[in-house]
């Protein structure tokens, strides 16, 4: 079976909705950071079957340039290494991936669907090296 690895949701008070997440809703927060460089603060929370990530823009960045920075679903995020054949399903279902990678703190890589063959949707493809238990 697919895991989904986390949905991402942009927010425009990062402490709040920390708050509404870990206060109001029991999930626990795991990671707060700063990326000066893509122009957001980031939050993980997680729940027993997925994690959430709180986006916050705090500048331009390369995620703002057509998007707005108002509260928003942001991506989707599939486990990679929960899906058999990718390159077939994408393939077959064409899809397309978008050229550039993204090394991740804890190993792996995440590799961003082309959101012109996703409805607009952004869905990122998720391969770390160490799986979370």
């Amino acid at each position: 079976m697919v895991r989904i690895d986390h949905v991402g949701v942009v927010v425009e008070d990062l402490a709040r909705a920390v708050s509404v997440f870990e206060d109001g809703l029991g999930l626990s927060l795991v990671e707060q950071k700063e990326y000066s460089e893509l122009g957001m603060k980031v939050a993980i929370l997680e729940a027993e079957n997925i994690k959430v990530e709180l986006i916050q823009p705090i500048g331009p960045g390369p995620y703002w340039k057509n998007r707005k920075p108002h509260t928003h679903y942001n991506h989707l995020a599939v486990d990679m290494n929960t899906v058999g054949s990718i390159e077939k399903r994408l393939s077959e279902s064409k899809i397309s991936l978008l050229p550039e990678r993204r090394r991740i703190q804890e190993g792996g890589y995440v590799q961003n669907l082309n959101p012109k063959t996703t409805m607009g949707l952004v869905i990122q493809l998720i391969k770390r090296e160490k799986q979370d238990a």
